[in-house]
């Protein structure tokens, strides 16, 4: 049986933001054109973006390999300014 064990792996972080439809296409070309650089942060695993196709709202997920991979790679987002915690 599958089953998903406390500590034992990836961490997954769900980010959602609403927009307004004629906005959503910013909000998601700003992720691409921050994708690169976010990317080449240790401890990242993989990410993925996805749009709603009414237009309202991005869903953003990230897997790090650690609790202390996420913690590092916010605290270097964070000190570069590119997101607010």
């Amino acid at each position: 049986m599958i089953s998903i064990a406390r500590d034992s792996g990836p961490v997954t972080v769900i980010n959602s933001f609403a927009c307004e439809p004629e906005q959503q296409e910013n909000l998601v070309t700003a992720w691409r054109d921050a994708a690169a650089e976010l990317g080449a942060l240790p401890g990242i695993v993989s990410a993925a973006l996805h749009r709603t196709l009414d237009g309202t709202r991005v869903v953003n997920y990230v897997q790090v390999r650690s609790v202390e991979g996420l913690l590092r790679s916010h605290h270097q987002v964070r000190n570069a300014g590119r997101a607010r915690l």
